[in-house]
């Protein structure tokens, strides 16, 4: 059998409509993931009064929320750390993150602004989009993975600078629920297309 796309001719102009906007934004998010990594990497370059992103497990401190001012144990979750000085290897950790974060997203809206692209000229089920699908989910997941990841050894490092003994580790920040969820969606996704394409060629075979 051919291995040609099938043009399908169902997209509606609705539909075209608001996949220009989803391509719209694919172009936005790259752009954004650029301008936020360089902005990142400036603010940590010097090494000097550095805001560090750390999530905590358990840690309970004393907030000022009571009647009159009153301290109150509360469970902090999150925060930023302004280290004083970062050593060079927490600031290479975050560079690497900014990089890696900002190629992922890049490569992330290249797969599904050419899936768009195709869908817009009536080729929606083919070999190609399935890949790029699939694609798009291994990139989506290496994110949600990697880039925390990052983030915890750049916070482990701000914990070493401040010496801060008595607040507990900083924590991944990716839920490892979320890391599933992301992983079926992928998985769904690429069968769906897959699917599509076995039977978009069958019913061709049968005409």
């Amino acid at each position: 059998m051919s291995s040609e796309t099938i043009r399908t001719g169902t997209v509606s102009t609705g539909d075209r409509a608001g996949i220009w906007v989803f391509v719209i934004l694919g172009a936005a998010l790259a752009a954004w993931a650029v301008v936020s990594a360089v902005g990142r990497i400036l603010q940590v370059a010097g090494g000097r009064d550095v805001p560090v992103f750390a999530q905590f497990a358990w840690t309970p401190v004393d907030a000022p929320i009571g009647g009159e001012g009153a301290a109150v144990p509360v469970e902090m979750m999150s925060g930023w750390l302004t280290v004083p000085t970062l050593s060079g290897a927490g600031i290479t950790i975050i560079v690497l993150q900014q990089v890696l974060a900002a190629l992922l997203s890049i490569a992330f809206a290249v797969c599904l602004v050419r899936l768009s692209w195709a869908v817009l000229r009536d080729r929606i089920f083919s070999r190609r989009n399935t890949i790029l699908v699939t694609v798009a989910g291994f990139i989506g997941i290496a994110y949600l993975f990697t880039v925390p990841f990052l983030g915890t050894m750049a916070a482990g490092e701000a914990f070493a600078q401040l010496d801060a003994d008595r607040i507990g580790f900083p924590v991944q920040g990716s839920d490892f629920a979320v890391f599933l969820l992301a992983g079926f969606v992928a998985a769904l996704a690429s069968t769906v297309f897959a699917v599509g394409d076995r039977l978009q060629r069958d019913t061709k075979g049968l005409v």
